[in-house]
């Protein structure tokens, strides 16, 4: 199983492979645009090549593009429904490889379960812990390409403390990586 980060892609798309190669990322997840925002900032196709050669030549794979917070394609308004299902299919054909994709988001929780709350938190220091998460991750059923890390990031040190923890729950992936393309 492949891991990697969220990132932000605010200055550019290619900050994003930068920053996950800082990190020893594998796997790369990003929004193409705003995600609280209807508004679509256009992306030059010289961006675009630029970005896919920088995560091709970083091995970064697979690449997952979140969708906005704002669609709804359950909304019972008409013109909400319209404006989610538009904003959906941009994304969708923006997103290379998303057909393929299997991954889970990764990540323990501040709220104990059944508490109605969705509260990310640093693995192995929250309810389910690391032996859950161990069990989550080797249930014979779940066979992610890869795993998003969606934990908190009040300092750059959280990053790495969650990326080591990640690798310790996945049999045969090395605790430290020099970012290889395997």
């Amino acid at each position: 199983m492949r891991l990697g980060f969220h990132l932000s892609i605010a200055g550019s798309l290619r900050r994003a492979v930068h920053l996950a190669q800082v990190l020893g990322c594998q796997a790369l997840q990003i929004f193409v645009q705003n995600p609280r925002a209807w508004k679509w900032r256009p992306v030059s196709p010289a961006e675009i090549r630029d970005f896919c050669r920088a995560r091709r030549q970083a091995g970064l794979h697979p690449l997952v593009v979140h969708l906005g917070y704002l669609p709804n394609l359950a909304a019972a308004d008409p013109a909400l429904y319209e404006l989610s299902r538009h904003r959906l299919l941009r994304e969708l054909a923006r997103g290379p490889g998303m057909d393929s994709l299997k991954l889970v988001h990764l990540n323990d929780s501040w709220a104990h379960c059944h508490s109605r709350r969705d509260r990310h938190w640093h693995l192995g220091q929250g309810a389910i812990g690391l032996p859950g998460l161990r069990r989550l991750l080797s249930h014979p059923w779940l066979r992610p390409a890869a795993a998003i890390l969606e934990t908190p990031k009040k300092h750059p040190a959280h990053e790495w403390y969650n990326l080591l923890a990640a690798r310790s729950l996945v049999a045969g992936t090395p605790l430290l990586t020099g970012g290889e393309t395997g």
